[in-house]
């Protein structure tokens, strides 16, 4: 439950983050750093400088930081045949696994990145945050430290695969173009290494109405309910272009990927 919970947050702090709410930047960032910091203990300015770099240049090896999957998983044949076949070779059989692993990598990364970066106001946060749930876990519900620990974990992990397939059907499977081939305008990148899946009304609240990923990545900072508004403009936009635009099911996009 927590990690559904956890999850449903990072919606709403994905969208305070590209100022996606209110409009107003500082505004926006400080609800961010509610439900990315105060509520789920991580850090909105890590997650920024991550996620950026993801908008700025998609699925474009090197540059965007989420295909760092190596050497457990690839999303693209060139790059497969460097790594261990042992690995490769069962990896649609790891890949729900390995995501529920993501979320307490990034535990490490983010505090790592608050010390390096000297980010003070987000670091006491995001100790308030763990402070304030080992103190309910421990105080008020009895918990012993195994089951704080495996509370977080369980959480993580939840929160990971929840996550990170949603992310993944809407990107690993497209084309990846090769660090230094990045010529595309960002347009044409943004619309032809994404994918969408329909906008039904239960995949969009599952989703955070992220399902609809093309118009996200050409709008990141529209309310993200207000995609379905824009969808054909863009498929007009993509026909006149010449650039395809991907969509399909839910479905056809899980097995795509897997």
């Amino acid at each position: 439950t927590i990690g559904v919970a956890w999850t449903r947050c990072g919606w709403i702090q994905h969208d305070g983050g590209h100022c996606g709410l209110s409009g107003n930047s500082k505004f926006d960032h400080m609800i961010q750093v509610i439900f990315e910091g105060l509520v789920k203990g991580g850090s909105a300015s890590w997650w920024r400088n991550r996620h950026n770099k993801h908008h700025a240049k998609c699925n474009v090896q090197g540059k965007d930081t989420d295909l760092n999957t190596y050497p457990f998983l690839s999303w693209d044949i060139r790059t497969a045949k460097k790594l261990p076949k042992k690995y490769i070779a069962i990896q649609h059989y790891t890949f729900i696994p390995l995501l529920g692993l993501y979320v307490p990598l990034f535990f490490f990364t983010t505090k790592l990145f608050l010390w390096r970066k000297g980010k003070t106001t987000e670091a006491v946060v995001s100790a308030i945050h763990y402070a304030t749930f080992v103190y309910i876990l421990s105080q008020v519900c009895g918990g012993t430290a195994g089951e704080i620990f495996a509370y977080f974990f369980c959480g993580y992990v939840v929160q990971g695969i929840y996550l990170g397939f949603c992310f993944a059907l809407s990107h690993f499977a497209m084309p990846q173009i090769p660090e230094g081939e990045d010529d595309q305008d960002w347009v044409t990148n943004a619309i032809s290494t994404t994918l969408n899946t329909n906008p039904t009304p239960f995949l969009s609240w599952l989703t955070g109405h992220l399902n609809l990923q093309v118009e996200h990545h050409l709008c990141p900072a529209m309310p993200t309910h207000n995609y379905l508004n824009i969808r054909h403009d863009v498929e007009e936009l993509a026909k006149k272009h010449d650039i395809k635009y991907n969509m399909t099911t839910f479905w056809e996009a899980s097995k795509f990927t897997i």
